[in-house]
């Protein structure tokens, strides 16, 4: 290496050892042979030896760390005004390190800490820690809270530990102790030494308080657990000890609405007097009532139903009604509409009613979305899953609640109320804890099970003692109690009716019900044969009940009357019978017809079954070849009587249209008639409007020449006023000129005797004064104007003017230039 290079880079080495220091800068070198750390401050230069390390303090390990120069040069702790430095370990009497030299760290009072107000600024001495904060600028709806960390400080100036007057009852202070600094009280603050501001759990000094407006409300709690509920409008600032109940991230809490139809489920969790009135713990209330603002308390807790605060009235329609259950005695009641129903759920419950396959089948027949519904509730109800149980109680959809699908309305809440949120007590109860049996229609019905009966039905309901009662239509929301079901009929169908395939029903037609079937006969000449029937079948009586009392009515009915039908058929031959098929079957099933009266009927004393009509609908022999022969001979006669209609046809068509004939002549007559008629009318209509027109023309023509007669004598008149008009002007033109020419002639006498009286005012002195003062004036104008020429050339003023101006002066001029020569 040659000296050159050996020379360069000890020239740097010695560069990377020098320590330069601006002014607000601060360096810590340590000696490594004596353990000695230096403050150097700035503005300040040296050069560290080899045994000189630079370090910086770390605040987390409380150790010494070397570092290189450029990374160990540190910034004053500067405080700006109203900025605040927390200074730790501060040195004996606050010295600072002197600025522009090396300081030796002098003695720290290790573990205390000041607050210095800004503005300030000064390094800090090896050791020492400071934090650097903004004053606290509040708000009046901010507080700040402070600590008390060294009492013997604080209570040597409690007036700036509370930023302003101390107030009364005020005790010394002691170590831990919080102070809450509100800010309608201080609007800037900054923490004296011995105390210190504590940030919350953001890290934020300034806290804001809870403005509350009206029916607002927000809730305290202190460290021994106590809650305080302070109501608006207010500005809410908590005591050191208290901290604000947050829920769903709010403090504050709207009060709840009450009305008539609304109510809280409150548990009293301390005794308390409320007027005269005293509580007891452990007292349940259901508080309700109108236009009533409930703002909670702390001996109250509200009773929870799920997330169900506030008790809403259902509203019952009218012609429904709900299942309430009594929690006390077990017992289910009707409370039928219409009404808003509040139940008190102390004592009541609204229970649903499962129904079961059968059940669906006979209410609500053909409805296969109710039936899976009953069955997913009789499911989830044996399930131990609550929320499987609530899943599906709040999935009824569709239900018809008619055999025809007939729509229910029911509600089970009240919208558009002002529900405040709970911010209170409160207690979770199960949803569920009493399992009901529910039945829900249409839309999350969850009202009484109802039923609707059409005119000419009726049902028969009974409970679980056997009372029966029967319901006639029309009825529409027909109630079953919580144990009332409805009795079942299985009807014989099809054609011959047969016990095959039975319909079963809870609907009974008891008017014009009608009931068809085939019968099958064999008459006297034993020939087989099939008639189709309808029975028209009423049910009458008082006893009502008894309309029931046979499961399967429409087998009695048939069977009877095919017995009574096939025993006629059996006397009777095929051809009378085909000829006469209705009349005998109506006199054998309804009885012969009086003479003054109607038919009796077929009556079923059994239930109160009565056959008012039949109908005869088709007759069918089935024996081979007697039914053609019985054609054959029935399509003669009926050709017969065809050819006979069709000639008596003929004749009648051939009259009418004969008729029709007349009847047209005679109107083509009346109309010809008419047209001479309206022809000779319009001739006379025609010659009168001629008439009239001449006569019209006539004294038009008189009018015409009466009226240009009259505008010539009135144009003559005209001309003869403009005449005399004009004559009048010119008269009036020589009037004005003569009087113009006479006031003229005044004038000019006036005019000339003025001037000479003027003349003869000019006496020979005036004239010579007046010339005199007009030569003066001459002369003092040609001085301002030629004066300094005249000077200049030495000459007169007369002859200086004549030089330029042709001059004629007068006698008085000259004797005046001499007079103004000579004073010169």
């Amino acid at each position: 290496m040659s000296s050159e290079d050996r020379h360069s880079r000890d020239d740097r080495h010695s560069r990377e050892r020098e320590l330069v220091l601006a002014p607000n800068e601060f360096a810590y070198v340590l000696d490594t042979t004596k353990g000695h750390i230096n403050c150097y401050v700035g503005p300040h230069k040296t050069s560290l030896a080899q045994t000189d390390s630079p370090v910086v303090f770390n605040k987390k390990t409380k150790r010494f760390d070397p570092v290189n120069i450029e990374y160990g040069i540190q910034l004053f702790a500067t405080a700006p005004a109203n900025w605040y430095m927390i200074l730790k370990n501060p040195a004996e009497g606050n010295a600072a390190p002197k600025c522009g030299t090396s300081n030796t760290s002098p003695g720290l009072l290790v573990g205390k800490k000041i607050n210095v107000h800004g503005p300030a600024s000064a390094p800090l001495w090896p050791g020492q820690m400071v934090k650097v904060i903004k004053g606290h600028r509040l708000q009046s709806n901010n507080y700040l809270v402070v600590q008390i960390y060294d009492a013997k400080e604080a209570n040597e100036n409690p007036e700036a530990v509370y930023g302003g007057d101390t107030p009364d009852g005020h005790q010394a202070f002691v170590a831990g102790q919080k102070v809450v600094i509100k800010g309608t009280n201080v609007s800037f603050y900054m923490p004296p030494t011995g105390a210190e501001v504590c940030p919350d759990e953001k890290g934020e000094y300034v806290r804001n308080a809870e403005t509350l407006q009206r029916l607002e409300y927000a809730i305290l709690i202190s460290e021994d657990g106590e809650k305080y509920y302070q109501r608006g409008e207010a500005v809410v600032f908590p005591k050191p000890d208290q901290s604000f109940v947050v829920k769903n991230n709010k403090r504050k809490f709207k009060a709840i609405e009450l009305s008539e139809i609304s109510g809280l489920y409150i548990k009293v969790i301390a005794p308390y007097r409320d007027g005269d009135k005293e509580y007891k713990e452990g007292e349940e209330l259901f508080l309700t009532g109108k236009d009533e603002i409930y703002f909670p308390r702390k001996e109250h807790a509200i009773i929870k139903y799920g997330d169900q605060e506030v008790h809403f009235a259902v509203a019952i329609p009218r012609g429904e009604g709900r299942y309430v259950l009594n929690r006390l005695t077990g017992e289910v009641t009707i409370v039928e509409g219409p009404r808003m129903y509040l139940p008190d759920p102390r004592t009541e419950i609204i229970t649903k009613r499962i129904l079961t396959d059968r059940e669906c089948g006979l209410l609500y027949p053909e409805n296969a979305e109710a039936l899976a519904y009953n069955r997913r509730l009789r499911q989830a109800v044996g399930s131990s899953d609550e929320s499987t149980v609530a899943q599906v109680m709040a999935a009824a959809v569709g239900y018809d609640n008619t055999a025809k699908g007939a729509a229910r309305f029911a509600m089970q809440s009240m919208d558009g109320h002002a529900v405040g949120e709970w911010g209170g007590d409160g207690f979770e109860r199960a949803e569920h804890k009493v399992k009901p049996r529910t039945i829900t229609l249409d839309n999350k019905y969850d009202g009484v099970v109802t039923v609707n009966v059409w005119t000419g039905y009726a049902i028969q309901i009974v409970d679980k003692d056997g009372n029966r009662r029967v319901v006639e239509g029309p009825r529409n929301g027909v109630m079953l109690g919580y144990g009332e079901t409805v009795d079942a009929l299985n009807l014989s169908t099809g054609t011959p009716k047969n016990t095959k395939e039975l319909l079963t029903t809870a609907f009974l037609r008891t008017a014009n019900n009608y009931v068809s079937d085939v019968v099958g006969v064999i008459s006297s000449d034993l020939v087989m044969a099939q008639i189709q029937v309808k029975y028209l079948v009423d049910f009458v009586g008082e006893e009502k009940t008894k309309w029931f009392a046979v499961e399967n009515y429409v087998k009695l009915l048939c069977d009877h009357a095919r017995s009574k039908i096939k025993g006629i058929a059996r006397k009777t031959p095929i051809r009378e019978l085909q000829k006469n098929l209705a009349d005998i079957i109506r006199d054998t099933v309804l009885g012969r017809k009086p003479e003054d009266g109607d038919r009796t009927g077929l009556r079923f004393d059994e239930n109160n079954m009565l056959v008012r009509d039949v109908d005869v609908l088709h007759f069918q022999i089935t024996t081979k070849g007697v039914g053609d022969l019985l054609s054959k001979s029935q399509m003669d006669v009926v050709h017969g009587n065809i050819q006979v209609a069709q000639k008596e046809s003929e004749l009648e068509n051939t009259r009418r249209m004969e008729e029709i004939q007349r009847e047209l002549q005679k109107e083509r007559h009346k109309t010809a008639e008419l047209e001479c008629q309206l022809n000779s009318e319009t001739e006379q209509r025609e010659h009168d409007l001629r008439a009239l027109t001449l006569k019209l023309n006539d004294v038009l023509t008189k009018q015409q020449q009466q009226t240009r007669l009259e505008a010539v004598e009135a144009q003559a008149a005209v001309q003869v006023r403009e005449m005399e008009m004009e004559k009048e002007q010119h008269t009036l033109a020589l009037q004005k000129k003569a009087d113009y020419q006479d006031l003229n002639i005044a004038y000019l006498k006036e005019k000339v005797e003025g001037a000479v009286k003027q003349a003869q005012a000019f006496t020979p002195n005036i004239t010579e004064a007046i010339r005199r003062l007009g030569d003066v004036q001459l002369l003092s104008h040609l001085a301002e104007n030629f004066g300094e020429l005249a000077a200049i050339e030495g000459k007169g003023l007369l002859a200086t003017v004549n030089k330029f101006l042709d001059f004629k002066h007068t006698g008085a001029v000259i004797p005046m230039l001499k007079n103004s020569n000579e004073e010169e």
